[in-house]
């Protein structure tokens, strides 16, 4: 049952001239047929798109230093016949910069169908037994062991002997047709130029095994009624293999797109395919050479971030029996035996090469990667600050942080993609040098039935848009990837932040684990509804531990839910949140009822040699459930509609999702694809929730997921050490639990969130309990906050001490807006350490007006504490059918601050090494941006003043680290360009947010507070006089701390401070100079630092604070 969407639209021709707009940057596909192969004189085909040097385009920043004159001749001999690809065999796509070279057009893997059905891939000895044969219990089989699945014990015969794979190869002379399309709209992209290319028919070898053996024509019969069916899928149809070139009238760098439709075959001639290979080539650099390549895992745990170009790619520290099924997306294509050269390829030995690359020789990621350019990549040779004691230098105790160059100063990049994986799990490789590439769309044996099948309605498999985007260097800004998240956003139907507030709240799993009953849950309902006036929070999560059976949902244990689960929502419903709960619907516990021989064994997913598939658990084996199975599917429908409509659930969270599309062929429907029966099963779940229940995604695909749910998991699980912890192996890159893997995640992911779903990063830990330390507590409060994730505490709250307590009050509320990693594509490690928000009064009407309609009397208990920020995430949020935001617009980074507070930025720096580190942060991160850096048409860079110069600033900035609560002023740029930056030592895995601010010497400045990490979600008004100030400070949280004031006077003896109406204490604790035009300094200011306290009790003039100097 082939799933397919209408994505691409033909529309008349649009009136666009595409002619070359003078001396202007052209990106250009080009095709060139042989002689022999055009029926005309046109041999070359182009696709040509000319960009205009573009307004948001910023020029090579001057830290990157000049171009020299040996790579303007290597561009021009880049650019030099771009209107020709490089052979007569491929394609090609050129940028100014960069090349893409595919050294062929298609490339299919596939075999005869009756050898894809797993009566054929059990061992010969079995082959002819029933496919409802009861699997054996063995754990070997569980694990997916070279056991067999029949139940006779033997081993079976491995499967590359058994099974004919063959390759076939398209090249530019198998192209039989050219259709030019003038217009071509692709969802989430716009309309494009298009090259529909016809190819010559599949040819099928003379031993090409057609006949089905006899001993499997009945079980293979079954399989076919069960294909015929589901209903064929609603997709233009096409009567030979095509594919669809095109690129986009008007993009910033313009990305190719394309796609490959394979119609059935004759009459009842039946194939499965294994792999569409869209693209295989190289990957030429005009100047800048590739330095970094990001790795994006194929689940919710699976390793994401950026390598270093020839280290290795981090690899799980499990065996594969306990991670493979985690990490198993997409797959290179099998070895094809059977070769058939029906073109002029003269070798595909360097295509098979490829195929059985070992995972140490190239890098893999599953959906997209990102290939760019931002530094001097170091060597094997070099030692690396971020490493873990024990291993070189060993001996040294305190390190100079070397930061490599930021994304925004960086080269050029290449973007490799696919805008969605609805019909395969894609996956992009690369060599070590970043210079061989290729992209794999695994179709996993799904069966392609003939034109004669279905009643005679012709089937067909085609691909998802691929995408290979040339992005120019400086045209990003901060984010080389921002184009193509909102092509798959928009593609995908995403509804970030759509469906209710952000989510602040609590879970049960982490400190009850699925040790819970009533009596706790409640416990902590009660303590939840205490801390209104601290952390008020919107959601509580029921976890696992609720039924006796993963499977059998409705299967309560006894004597734990006596009321049942309605009861427990109602309470948590009445406690001001909305309930929550935990599920894992496409799962079961090997012991379940439902699985169990006499009811529904049909319903396990089975491996390729009858065993149940590899649910790869460190914790527990589990059963996959086949989506394809129309029973399994109202099984999972009658589950969340139960949980939903009769117990009062409208929080979902759905965990273990990748269990629906385990590896192995046995299930109901083999013409699906395992990305077709994860579409379904996210389907399936959606439909049984309904449009206004908010879905949290766990455990998933991360692009299966985008336009299903509302929040998504998007690191491992966190742990109660930073580490995982033993026996489990620490050195694990892959899904153990642990503080670090959910930190490297959160953060490599974080340009996800709020473009494709809200980021969940996981629960923070606070409890003594762990073993974290104070600062690891902090650092992971701050990546949640920067990143604005959901935040869901999981600690039995009876219990956390004020101290651990006071680190969360100060991330709450949310500030609305998501950080820039600034060094996601430059990391030397995987673990990024810079992230940068802005804030700004320049919105301050929208702010005032928003609270206005919000009810100020409602009481604590009723009101929802993050709808302000919720309000300004979704203006700045992915919106369906709005335009792509201009790449410095910065809305999504920027925090709203009230009226006299000013633009500043905020800059959070992570030392993640193992030992105490001085970091010396990059002056391009720290600086503010430009008073009109928010607008269309502002200046494009954050060392730019609103006037383009760069040294318009001449009072230098006040600098607040606000987790140690230190101020320090920077002086301004010299005459000769010099900055001074600011240098921090931080313990090991220790976290400062810096908020820098120009020096305005003429009226008083609010620098901070110890109370918010944003610095101004504290605050409700600031109004300050050339004598006095007077601050409101948010009264509807009880918070105990300091804010810090910069006040134009030198002398402070006739400053009086009032607070809550009685005289405040302050101190002075910062000279605020200003440097002469003969270089010396002169005091212009004092930074003095007054205690609040804000009892949250509704008094008069709590919160209130009054300066006069």
């Amino acid at each position: 049952m082939n799933q397919s969407v209408n994505d691409e639209r033909k529309r008349s021709p649009l009136s666009s001239d595409n002619s070359p707009l003078g001396d202007v940057d052209e990106w250009i596909f080009s095709i060139r047929l042989p002689e022999e192969a055009s029926s005309s004189n046109q041999r070359v085909f182009n696709l040509q798109q000319a960009q205009p040097p573009h307004p948001k385009t910023r020029s090579p920043s001057p830290l990157s230093g000049p171009s020299s004159r040996s790579g303007d001749v290597e561009r021009e001999s880049l650019l030099t016949n771009t209107n020709s690809p490089s052979n007569d065999l491929g394609w090609s796509f050129t940028s100014p910069y960069w090349k893409l070279d595919s050294k062929f057009v298609l490339q299919i893997t596939y075999r005869p169908a009756w050898q894809a059905i797993p009566e054929f891939t059990r061992c010969n000895a079995c082959a002819a037994k029933a496919v409802s044969a009861k699997p054996s219990n063995s754990f070997a089989q569980s694990v997916g062991s070279y056991l067999c699945g029949g139940g006779c014990g033997c081993r079976a015969v491995a499967l590359s002997d058994r099974i004919d794979f063959f390759t076939q190869t398209w090249t530019a002379a198998d192209v039989v047709n050219v259709e030019k399309i003038d217009a071509l709209e692709v969802i989430g992209v716009g309309y494009c130029q298009a090259l529909r290319l016809t190819l010559s028919p599949l040819p099928l070898s003379d031993d090409f095994p057609r006949q089905v053996p006899s001993h499997l024509e009945e079980a293979w019969a079954i399989h076919l009624q069960n294909i015929e069916s589901s209903p064929a899928p609603h997709v233009d149809q096409v009567s030979a293999p095509t594919i669809t070139f095109c690129l986009p009238f008007s993009q910033v760098d313009p990305p190719l797109l394309w796609k490959v439709q394979l119609p059935s075959l004759d009459d009842d001639l039946d194939i499965a395919v294994e792999t569409f290979t869209v693209m295989e080539g190289t990957l030429a650099a005009a100047e800048e050479p590739p330095t970094h390549i990001y790795i994006n895992g194929y689940q919710s745990w699976s390793f994401a971030g950026s390598v270093v170009m020839g280290h290795k790619q981090p690899q799980p520290a499990l065996p594969g029996a306990f991670s493979r099924a985690f990490d198993l997306g997409g797959s290179v294509p099998p070895p094809g035996e059977h070769v058939l050269e029906a073109s002029t390829l003269d070798s595909l030995s360097g295509a098979k090469a490829s195929h059985g690359a070992s995972s140490e020789s190239m890098y893999q990621s599953d959906f997209f990667t990102c290939i760019t350019a931002d530094g001097d990549a170091p060597t094997e040779l070099e030692p690396r600050i971020l490493q873990r004691a024990g291993i070189a230098e060993a001996r040294v105790q305190e390190e100079a942080f070397p930061f490599q160059k930021l994304d925004e100063t960086g080269g050029p990049a290449l973007v490799l993609g696919w805008l969605a994986q609805r019909q395969q799990f894609g996956v992009v490789t690369a060599d070590l040098k970043l210079r061989k590439l290729a992209m794999h769309a695994s179709a996993d044996g799904s069966i392609l039935p003939g034109s004669a099948r279905r009643n005679g309605h012709a089937s067909q498999q085609e691909t998802d848009w691929a995408l290979a985007q040339l992005v120019s260097p400086h045209s990003y800004d901060e984010e080389p990837m921002v184009h193509y998240l909102h092509s798959v956003a928009a593609h995908n139907h995403a509804r970030p932040l759509q469906n209710g507030t952000l989510l602040t709240g609590w879970c049960s799993w982490y400190h009850y684990y699925n040790g819970i009953s009533e009596y706790n849950l409640r416990e902590n309902f009660t303590k939840l509804a205490a801390m209104r006036t601290r952390v008020p929070t919107n959601v509580a999560v029921v976890d696992d531990g609720y039924m006796r059976a993963w499977g059998d949902w409705s299967d309560l244990k006894p004597g734990k839910f006596e009321c049942g689960m309605h009861s427990i929502a109602d309470d948590i419903a009445s406690n001001g949140m909305r309930p929550g709960l935990w599920l894992a619907p496409f799962a079961a516990d090997k012991h379940s009822k439902l699985t169990s021989s006499s009811q529904h064994p049909e319903y396990v997913i089975r491996n390729d040699f009858g065993a149940p598939a590899n649910s790869g658990n460190c914790g527990k084996f589990f059963y996959g459930l086949d989506a394809t199975n129309p029973g399994v599917r109202q099984h999972v429908h009658d589950a969340i509609h139960r949980a939903v409509y009769d117990w009062g659930y409208n929080v979902l969270k759905i965990d273990f999702l990748y269990a629906a599309c385990l590896q192995g062929n046995g299930k109901y429907d083999l013409s699906v694809s395992r990305a077709q029966a994860m579409h379904i099963a996210l389907d399936a779940i959606r439909k049984a929730a309904g449009p206004d229940v908010f879905l949290i995604g766990c455990g998933c695909p991360v692009a299966s997921a985008i336009g299903f749910v509302d929040g998504m998991r998007i690191s491992a699980d966190t742990g109660p050490t930073w580490l995982p912890p033993p026996p489990l192996p620490w050195w694990d890159n892959g899904t153990l639990p642990s503080l670090r893997s959910m930190i490297r995640n959160s953060i490599s992911r974080a340009p996800l969130g709020h473009r494709w779903f809200h980021n969940d990063p996981d629960c923070l830990l606070l409890g003594e309990s762990t073993r974290l330390s104070d600062v690891e507590v902090s650092s992971a409060a701050t990546v949640v906050a920067m990143t604005c994730g959901m935040m869901l505490l999981s600690d039995d709250l009876t219990k956390v001490s004020l101290s651990r307590m006071r680190i969360v009050t100060k991330i709450f509320p949310m500030a609305g807006a998501s950080a820039i990693v600034l060094d996601l594509h430059s990391t030397n490690d995987g673990l990024p350490s810079l992230m940068r928000l802005w804030a700004t009064d320049r919105d301050w009407e929208k702010q005032d007006e928003l609270r206005k309609t919000m009810n100020q009397s409602t009481a604590n208990t009723e009101r929802d504490h993050n709808a302000e920020a919720t309000f300004f995430a979704r203006q700045a949020s992915f919106v369906l059918h709005e335009d792509v935001p201009p790449p410095n617009e910065r809305k999504r980074s920027c925090i709203h601050a009230p009226t006299g507070l000013g633009s500043w930025t905020i800059v959070s720096v992570s030392n993640w090494s193992d030992r105490t580190a001085v970091l010396s942060v990059p002056q391009s991160a720290l600086l503010p941006p430009p008073l009109s850096g928010f607008d269309a048409g502002a200046a494009d860079t954050f060392l730019d003043d609103e006037d383009g110069s760069k040294n318009a600033n001449q009072h230098g900035y006040h600098v607040l680290g606000f987790w140690s609560s230190r101020y320090s002023w920077l002086p301004p740029q010299s005459e000769s360009g010099e900055q001074e930056t600011i240098k921090s030592r931080l313990e090991a895995h220790e976290t400062e947010i810096f908020h820098v601010k120009r020096v305005e010497p003429e009226l008083p400045q609010y620098i901070g507070s110890d109370l918010h990490f944003s610095c101004c979600k504290e605050v409700l008004s600031f109004v300050a006089t050339t004598s006095s100030i007077q601050i409101e400070l948010k009264s509807d949280y009880d918070r105990v701390g300091s804010i810090l004031v910069f006040l134009p006077v030198i002398n402070t003896q006739n400053v009086k401070v009032a607070v809550n109406g009685t005289p405040g204490q302050w101190v002075t604790v910062g000279n605020t100079p200003k440097v002469a035009e003969n270089g010396s300094p002169r005091l212009v200011g004092r930074v003095i630092r007054i205690m609040v306290v804000v009892h949250a009790e509704g008094e008069v003039q709590d919160g209130q604070i009054s300066i006069e100097f």
